[in-house]
């Protein structure tokens, strides 16, 4: 299971532990308290539980909201516009992507993945593998357009290949 998934988890048990503490201090042991005048310190007690449980929720939270930002500014968000950008220029056309990455381009961020069906799909991603090779899978992908995309730490640039 998700680390994330198993904290929220965790921290929504904490949370119904908060209320099931606070119910039984406000009803069951409310008589044992109040004889000790611990009452204030029993709410002080559970509300602090509570709220420390709110943050573990909170954190459990923080990488999710992290990979959604990166997802709408980061790698993802740029191959999609670009997709869909020559998508819409050119519909109905196959395409074949073939991805150069530029020295200092951060290698934790991959933009080559194919669905199982590669030659069936539209759009087809490649890495460069250097000219013997590059030929012949344009070569083989003959009835697509190609293109070069230029995968850098900063920019990603794209220019017809082969036309």
């Amino acid at each position: 299971m998700e680390r994330s998934l198993v904290m929220i988890r965790i921290a929504a048990s904490l949370c119904f532990l908060a209320v099931l503490l606070g119910a039984f201090g406000a009803h069951w042991l409310k008589p044992t308290l109040e004889a000790r005048n611990l009452v204030d310190v029993w709410n002080k007690a559970v509300l602090y539980h509570f709220i420390h449980a709110i943050a573990l929720f909170v954190l459990a939270l923080w990488p999710t909201y992290a990979l959604v930002k990166e997802a709408q500014t980061g790698p993802q968000f740029a191959r999609a516009r670009m997709t869909n950008t020559i998508l819409a220029a050119h519909p109905g056309e196959k395409q074949l992507f073939v991805v150069h990455y530029v020295p200092g381009h951060n290698l934790e961020w991959e933009w080559v993945y194919n669905g199982p069906d590669i030659d069936g799909q539209q759009v087809v991603w490649a890495r460069d593998l250097g000219e013997e090779k590059l030929g012949r899978l344009l070569e083989y992908y003959k009835d697509r357009r190609k293109w070069m995309i230029d995968v850098g730490a900063e920019e990603v640039r794209t220019r017809p290949l082969g036309q």
